[in-house]
């Protein structure tokens, strides 16, 4: 049996349609015919949440059939294998030559970035957990920050920084802030909402993800942020005004979603607005 054989099999188990597990996920309904008709796959970050609303392992997903390994063949095990897809796109990503590797690691580069995502967090931003390496390919002393293979920064560094993991720390979190609407990502919106149900489970339980799927809020809060807004700042009236809109018209695309709420946090009295105009900076 093969992947879209086997995802058709689950999905008619859990008597989910197509159309309810596209809006599940936050994707077409099209997209999921293609993935059962072989036609294409699903991005390798929608899996966790394909097998969780399934209620089916990757390794029965992905056909991977436990007896198919041992400690005496050669071949990779189910979880390395898992391991090698999960980190074939990083949401954020530092890499630096071989002629820093030892300055910055003479440097607590981990707790430097550690408190850049505490401050980030004061601002609304959740920054997703960074992966850190040495890579040959670089030169020596050229360091880079990448987000799912995207370069957002690149530099050469001439003249070595007193403390390089500090600077480096604190370059990253100013891209993070820059670049956050591409580097949003639905495991983020999901992080965001599960904190959000502590403080108020009745906005929450029953409308994320069951009507308003982590896909639909992740892409809202992606373009309020591309508007200049910072979506988890108006978390609150974002999933009430979606929900609202949807119950009066379910087939509102993203943008339309978008604009509903944007009008909403674009009113004269919203409070950064109104105290721009009142500082006369805008």
């Amino acid at each position: 049996m093969e992947f879209g054989e086997r995802i058709s099999l689950y999905r008619r188990n859990r008597n989910f349609t197509q159309e309810e597990l596209a809006a599940r996920i936050g994707v077409t309904s099209q997209a999921v015919s293609k993935w059962e008709r072989k036609q294409s796959y699903p991005d390798v970050s929608m899996l966790p949440e394909i097998c969780r609303l399934l209620q089916v392992s990757a390794d029965a997903l992905l056909g991977i059939e436990k007896n198919s390994f041992s400690e005496k063949d050669d071949r990779l095990t189910g979880d390395e294998i898992m391991r090698n897809l999960r980190t074939r796109e990083n949401p954020l990503e530092l890499m630096f030559g071989t002629g820093l590797v030892e300055a910055v690691v003479k440097t607590p580069y981990v707790a430097y970035i550690e408190n850049r995502r505490k401050e980030l967090s004061a601002k609304g931003i959740l920054m997703p957990l960074v992966r850190i390496r040495d890579e040959s390919a670089l030169d020596g002393r050229e360091w880079m920050i990448t987000a799912y293979n995207r370069v957002l920064f690149d530099e050469r560094i001439e003249e070595m920084p007193e403390d390089p993991g500090a600077y480096m720390a604190e370059k990253l979190a100013e891209i993070v802030e820059e670049n956050y609407g591409y580097i949003l990502n639905r495991d983020l919106v999901c992080a965001i909402v599960e904190n959000l149900r502590i403080a108020y489970p009745v906005l929450i339980d029953g409308i994320v993800p069951e009507k308003i799927s982590y896909g639909l809020l992740h892409n809202v809060m992606s373009g309020l942020w591309e508007r200049g807004h910072n979506p988890v700042f108006y978390m609150i009236k974002t999933i009430e005004k979606m929900e609202s809109c949807l119950r009066l018209k379910p087939d509102m695309t993203d943008e339309e979603l978008t604009i509903a709420v944007a009008a909403d946090i674009e009113r004269e009295d919203n409070y950064f607005k109104y105290m721009e105009t009142k500082n006369g900076t805008v």
